[in-house]
């Protein structure tokens, strides 16, 4: 057995394992893959932040579409509504009008 610089070397030919960590080099590794680990929850975490502000922006966006939608809906029937009243209005006085035009015929006949 061969040491040098913290490894222990095992030099028997039927070994797999050709090198063993001593315990400083295997806590810097550990301390590596503590902080790799680290930043990927840190890098999952923000992904799902991103994806959750995104979709509350996506629904604020359809809300107020149907909001617009239900007022251009609204103002139509306002227009239907007064289009209506308005041919009512005129047929009422044109009504009115033909019934003056018969009674003053009449009361000219009847003179």
């Amino acid at each position: 057995m061969i040491i040098n610089s913290g490894l222990s070397y095992i030099n028997s030919p039927g070994n797999p394992f050709k090198q063993v960590s001593s315990g400083k080099s295997t806590e810097k590794q550990s301390s590596g893959s503590v902080s790799n680990v680290s930043s990927d929850d840190a890098s999952a975490v923000a992904t799902v932040d991103l994806s959750q502000r995104s979709q509350q922006v996506q629904s604020e966006n359809v809300s107020a579409s149907n909001t617009r939608i239900q007022d251009s809906q609204k103002a139509m029937e306002l227009v239907d509504m007064t289009q209506a009243q308005m041919i009512a209005q005129n047929s009422t006085a044109l009504l009115a009008q033909a019934n003056a035009s018969k009674q003053s015929i009449l009361q000219l006949l009847s003179q």
